[in-house]
């Protein structure tokens, strides 16, 4: 394996570091870390019920395991997006900013006693920017500047699966391509000089592209007691994630990825009421020294949620819903703490035509990091809205 330290370190020569200036004018920090800020892959049902997604009865369409998907007995499409606003607090200030996306697009179909899937999901949001107005003092002057870094792109994945129930036992498998880009892009532009005797100086614009791919490899099983109690898990592995710089000058890297295991359950406890709690673990601390300036951690989730069925409103069930959840991120700045992320939330469902056809709205809040330990923290309020039609 060829490591990815001087592939990240030469894309990262742009870059400010996370002590210098960014927290207070920047996208979210966590964004700039590592591969970036995990997204997760799920619609806005699970979202509001702690974004467990595992072992949940009743379709949904998160790609956290693939033995899920016998829980749908019609075909159906979703489409999910979490446009998210957060405020950016260090110790210089704050800052409010914000960013959009697609979550989860997926499709599903039951045939000949399994159901099969071909989806789109989050993966890793890496974009952020840094806009700083100063004063350069030079022998031959002062001059006024203005800077702006960014980056723009992220992680997705393409995702195919195939599931099958035999009695109550499912077992499903998920092929992935993990797919994506980065662009970064640096640009000082001078102002005329204080002092009009002073030389002009010319703007500075640089920028660099990579993109990424890999293989992923998920298999998963499930136990349904009587539609009543939901268990299951599942199994990822990877192979390595290429990184491919478009210039001969840096030469292409490649990150050996980590496994991941997911485990949930589900139960009716009355014909009205449901609870679900779901929890994970991924093995990031294998890449700690490949990535630049950058510490890999461990990183374990949960969550947990109920789920209340029994209201109606103006002919349409709406079912309600509620729910937490707790995460490691697997990257910080080198020799940093690792950070936590913590959320609570609800949301609710429209149900039309007997649920051919459902809207589904999750509002989280939460914050990510520690400000007294790290100097960076975020609060953030992530609206997750899906829409499904089924057949």
């Amino acid at each position: 394996m060829t490591h990815a330290r001087p592939v990240l370190a030469a894309l990262s020569a742009l870059i400010l570091t996370i002590g210098a200036s960014v927290p207070l004018s920047a996208q979210s920090p966590f964004t700039a870390i590592g591969l970036g800020y995990p997204v997760p892959p799920v619609d806005a049902r699970s979202a509001a019920l702690g974004s467990t997604g595992v072992g949940l009865l009743g379709d949904n369409f998160t790609l956290r395991n693939p033995a899920d998907l016998t829980q749908h007995r019609t075909p159906g499409f979703n489409i999910t997006t979490a446009p998210e606003r957060l405020t950016v607090e260090a110790i210089e200030g704050e800052n409010s900013t914000g960013r959009q996306g697609l979550s989860v697009v997926r499709a599903v179909v039951p045939f000949r006693g399994f159901v099969a899937s071909f989806a789109f999901g989050s993966e890793f949001d890496q974009d952020w920017s840094v806009a700083i107005v100063d004063t350069l003092v030079l022998e031959a002057g002062s001059y006024p500047v203005e800077e702006r870094r960014e980056q723009d792109g992220g992680i997705s994945a393409i995702d195919l699966s195939l599931a099958r129930q035999v009695g109550p036992l499912s077992i499903g498998f998920s092929a992935q391509r993990l797919i994506g880009s980065v662009r970064q892009s640096f640009a000082r532009r001078f102002d005329l000089p204080l002092d009009p005797a002073s030389p002009s100086l010319g703007d500075v614009v640089d920028s660099r592209v990579a993109s990424y791919r890999a293989w992923r490899f998920k298999v998963g099983a499930g136990f349904d007691i009587v539609d009543r109690v939901l268990i299951s898990g599942s199994y990822g592995w990877a192979g390595d994630l290429t990184v491919d710089p478009q210039d001969p000058e840096i030469p292409s890297g490649e990150i050996d990825m980590p496994s991941v295991v997911d485990l949930g359950a589900s139960a009716t406890l009355t014909r009205n009421i449901l609870l679900t709690v779901a929890g994970g673990w991924a093995g990031w601390s294998r890449v700690d020294g490949v990535l630049a300036d950058v510490t890999a951690y461990d990183a374990r989730w949960g969550g947990a949620g109920i789920e209340y069925r029994g209201l109606r409103l103006l002919g349409l069930d709406v079912p309600l819903r509620f729910g937490g959840r707790a995460a490691e991120l697997p990257f910080a700045p080198e020799g940093a703490a690792q950070a936590t992320e913590t959320a609570f939330g609800g949301g609710l469902g429209l149900e039309f035509r007997a649920g051919l056809a459902a809207a589904d709205v999750a509002l989280e809040f939460g914050r990510r990091g520690d400000l007294a330990e790290t100097g960076l923290e975020e609060s953030f309020r992530r609206l997750t809205v899906s829409f499904t039609v089924r057949q």
